[in-house]
């Protein structure tokens, strides 16, 4: 595991040294959550990796959409 992170730490911080773009960052997002659920990463693992990616606020309403291809309001507006 330790040298999955280390390779994933090390892409995210020459990303962010060289202005990588919000886009590059869900991107790295969705390979960290995918590493997590395989288990390559730890818990602890992933909270480190999303500190250093400095994820928009409203990154967890996009990883909904990518998900599920929707957001919770729509799951609200569906309910209603």
């Amino acid at each position: 595991m330790k040298a999955y992170f280390e390779d994933l730490k090390e892409t995210i911080e020459r990303g962010r040294a060289n202005d990588m773009p919000r886009e590059a960052h869900l991107v790295l997002h969705g390979q960290v959550l995918y590493a997590a659920v395989r288990g390559d990463l730890t818990k602890e693992e992933v909270d480190r990796l999303e500190a250093l990616l400095n994820l928009p606020d409203d990154s967890f309403r996009l990883e909904e959409f990518a998900l599920f291809g929707h957001d919770d309001e729509y799951q609200r507006d569906f309910a209603a």
